[in-house]
């Protein structure tokens, strides 16, 4: 079960079947044909090939040969060669790789986690929850990665038995093939299992990125206004685009660090065993290159980070120019934007030229040291009065490229790690702020609204409901957009019933609530709202009141906003939240009715028709499938 793939394999397909063949079949089953117009050879005999998915079980099985050298891909390549891949062409997703699947085994063991650092007041590790997620996944990946190691250490050994056997004429043919087979298959088992191991540390990595994303998601939508005080949307976007990601490479980071040790032990002692003290000469020069290649590679990251800086600017200004082509033309400012574009392509150059010396120099460097560390340990090793056989020198060169390469990758291990540290650190704490009470129906036995005795107060200063000092009072809602009450228009709630009042705290009842150290609001100066109301099914309510006198609060309030000190809050069946700031998705206007639902036409007329939409689409081109762009531009 740890091993799932799916299923490849030649079969014969009927042109009615072809046709016919569904995305997404029934009964747990699921093919993807090639058209076809795409089969190539072989489509007169109703041959293709498809993928299968096995009575719904999430087994898949294909030729064990086929799936250790990812055949089971080549279709796909082959297609996406021909033409641009579509959505139903594509492998469909296994259900272990899901979203769905893999956040829900995520939330569980942090539950887990949360759960055993509340009992003993410590902190939650969600390195430990990651890991028992995935832990089969990674156990296979592990033990890939062992057999790896032991067969690159293996192959010396057989090179110098087989330069043995080539000294020794009096040894029979036999041995010499077995030995060549042997080295051959050993080599197949290394490439074998590296590349297996890397697939799966990609997909343990990509689990990992999933759940963290999906978690940061949910998080987001739970978490107490205090909670969101502390962080920007830019910080939360960061956790998602950049600390995730670098999620993504812990596995084979992890695993690196372990096998580089490893791997120096195993060849230093090798090493030791052929050239005895000697081979110290040659790892000293080793250690020697280090501080000189890490040197280049610091000095590599600035240049590109300029490098960067200098491509930013010129792309800035090409796209000013194309934006501002007109005015340019009819200002005959053409070589003056001209020269401009010069010199920063200039810049430009000039610092891909060092970016790309600094490159040459450090792989000089890097492919020069195999040679200069053998030639450095044989010269110690024929001074101390030893003899070198061939046998001998051979296996010290394949041990000390098979060292170099540890030496050179354990230090950015390590820096990966700590800079994935920090990430997990930030990860950590945004998934332990603390989140909005969840909402309860109580004693409702139908769709409302129910608030007894309410008293609310906001975990932090909420800027939307104060004036400015010096300034007009302006007409905002509890999360910072105006107020959808125009000034302090009188409205009638008919059909329920509804109080509510502020209470006052030393002056004016709007006076603003000064921040305690923990960025909260001081307990002084925190504002409190009361409020009692009942709404049922099929009610209309107005809320009325003047600027600042707790309206969006009232929602925030039903909407768990707002923390509750004292009576209760009671929601029954579902909520629709319409806020204060439009959201537009970069869709179809009818997309963007819909939002998700399926499309019923009848539904979907009245609703128009309700909204007074029906001018508005009539005067589109193309009517409610005009695509809206970023920010609503069309």
């Amino acid at each position: 079960q740890a091993m799932r793939f799916h299923t490849l394999r030649e079969e014969p397909v009927g042109e009615e079947e072809a046709r016919a063949s569904p995305a997404n079949g029934t009964s747990g089953e699921c093919r993807v044909g090639v058209p076809e117009a795409e089969r190539g050879e072989g489509a007169g005999d109703g041959r293709s090939w498809s993928w299968e998915w096995c009575g719904g079980r999430g087994v898949r099985s294909v030729l064990l040969f086929d799936w250790l050298r990812f055949a089971w891909i080549s279709p796909i390549l082959s297609l996406g060669s021909k033409k641009p891949l579509e959505i139903e062409e594509l492998v469909p997703l296994w259900k272990s790789e899901g979203g769905t699947s893999v956040y829900s085994t995520f939330i569980y063991h942090w539950s887990r986690e949360l759960a055993r650092a509340s009992a003993k007041g410590g902190k939650p590790s969600l390195p430990k929850a990651l890991f028992l997620t995935v832990w089969r996944l990674y156990a296979v990946a592990v033990c890939l990665k062992i057999v790896n190691d032991l067969g690159l250490f293996a192959g010396p050994l057989v090179v110098k038995v087989l330069i043995g056997f080539l000294q020794d004429p009096s040894l029979p043919i036999s041995q010499g093939l077995v030995l060549v087979l042997g080295l051959f298959l050993l080599n197949c088992l290394v490439n074998t299992c590296i590349r297996q191991y890397f697939f799966l540390c990609y997909r343990t990595g990509l689990r990992w990125r999933s759940a963290c994303i999906m978690h940061v998601l949910h998080k987001t939508l739970k978490v107490s206004a205090a909670g969101m005080g502390e962080r920007s949307t830019g910080e939360i976007t960061n956790l998602m685009a950049v600390d995730a990601q670098r999620l993504q490479d812990i596995p084979h980071m992890v695993n690196v660090l372990w096998s580089m040790v490893g791997q120096i032990a195993m060849a230093l002692a090798l090493l030791y065993r052929e050239l005895g003290p000697s081979c110290f000469a040659g790892l000293a020069y080793m250690l020697c290159q280090i501080p000189v290649s890490s040197a280049l590679a610091r000095r590599q990251r600035v240049i590109q980070r300029d490098l960067m800086k200098a491509k930013d600017e010129r792309v800035k200004v090409v796209n000013e120019v194309l934006q501002g082509v007109k005015v340019i033309k009819m200002q005959a400012w053409e070589r003056r934007f001209q020269q401009r574009l010069a010199e920063l392509r200039d810049v430009e150059v000039r610092h891909q030229r060092r970016y790309f010396m600094c490159q040459a120099l450090s792989s000089t460097l890097m492919f020069a040291t195999p040679l200069a560390v053998a030639v450095v340990s044989f010269a110690a090793f024929v001074l101390a009065g030893n003899e070198l056989t061939v046998s001998r020198a051979m296996m010290s060169i394949l041990l000390f490229e098979l060292l170099r390469i540890p030496l050179f990758i354990l230090p950015m291990a390590i820096g990966n790690l700590v800079e994935c540290k920090v990430s997990v650190d930030r990860l950590t704490s945004y998934f332990q702020l603390r989140e909005k009470d969840e909402m309860d129906s109580g004693d409702l036995k139908s769709p409302g609204v129910l608030i007894e005795n309410g008293t609310f107060h906001w975990d932090a200063p909420v800027p939307s409901l104060l004036p400015k000092k010096g300034g007009k009072r302006r007409a905002k809602g509890s999360d910072g957009r105006k107020d959808a009450n125009n000034g302090g228009t009188d409205v009638t709630a008919t059909t329920a019933t509804a109080s509510g009042k502020r209470s006052k705290k030393r002056g004016r009842s709007d006076e603003a609530p000064q921040p305690s150290e923990s960025g909260g609001a001081a307990p002084a100066e925190q504002q409190r709202f009361h409020f009692s109301m009942s709404a049922g099914m099929g009610q209309l309510v107005a809320v009325v009141g003047k600027v600042g006198s707790g309206k969006s609060s009232l929602l925030a309030a039903i909407l768990s906003e707002m923390r509750c000190e004292s009576g209760r809050v009671s929601v029954k069946g579902r909520v629709a939240y319409v806020a204060q700031r439009p959201f537009v998705q970069n869709a179809t206007l009818r997309d963007n009715i819909l939002f998700g639902q399926p499309f019923d036409e009848n539904w979907y007329a009245t609703v128009v028709s309700a909204c007074a939409l029906g001018p508005d689409l009539a005067a589109l081109p193309a009517g409610d499938l005009t695509e809206i762009g970023e920010k609503g531009i069309n």
